[in-house]
């Protein structure tokens, strides 16, 4: 109704992109594809990633130096805690310094995917019609939703039991395969 009342303002182009997250982002939606680019020019696609829990983060600077140094520290704790595991963090920044954020990315030693974008024209954030900083969510092995706006404290408790399981549900077809590549041997 705002699109159609309000057409071509502000709050109608809002309400659009809040609509389409709700449809396209929404709990149990499996998530569209994006693709973005690291610090490096690496390309970054959420398809790459397909099997594993993913947790999508867009944020930018939004406070001093201080709580940039932890926000920063409990995302690399949260990306060590679940190193070789099935998972991954795509962290997307949408600040405009980016040679200020590389230093400080190699400071933090970070160890997550770290993409910049400064413009939502293009990348995540414009497939994604983010606007609003942070916003975080959590995606199983099938790209579904399963979690929106957590903070980075509250997500090791969200993440372990999937990625627990999911570690496991791997561990078992690994065990499963070996045993039936034993039981049937191939002859030379």
């Amino acid at each position: 109704r705002v699109e159609r009342e309000y057409a071509g303002t502000p709050a109608a182009k809002q309400a659009a992109r809040a609509l389409w997250r709700s449809i396209h982002l929404g709990m149990g939606r499996v998530t569209p594809d994006f693709e973005t680019r690291d610090f490096a020019g690496n390309e970054i696609r959420l398809s790459d990633f397909q099997g594993q829990v993913v947790v999508v983060h867009f944020w930018q600077q939004a406070g001093s130096q201080d709580w940039e140094d932890r926000y920063l520290e409990e995302l690399r704790e949260l990306a060590r805690r679940f190193w070789d595991t099935p998972f991954a963090l795509i962290a997307v920044k949408g600040d405009t310094d980016v040679d200020q954020h590389r230093l400080r990315w190699v400071e933090h030693g970070v160890v997550w995917h770290e993409a910049f974008e400064p413009s939502a024209k293009s990348g995540a954030r414009a497939r994604w019609r983010i606007d609003e900083w942070p916003s975080t969510y959590v995606l199983d092995q099938e790209r579904r939703v399963r979690a929106i706006g957590l903070s980075p404290s509250e997500l090791e408790e969200f993440l372990n039991p999937m990625v627990t399981r999911l570690a496991e549900e791997e561990r078992s077809a690994a065990r499963t395969s070996e045993a039936t590549d034993a039981d049937n041997p191939t002859q030379n």
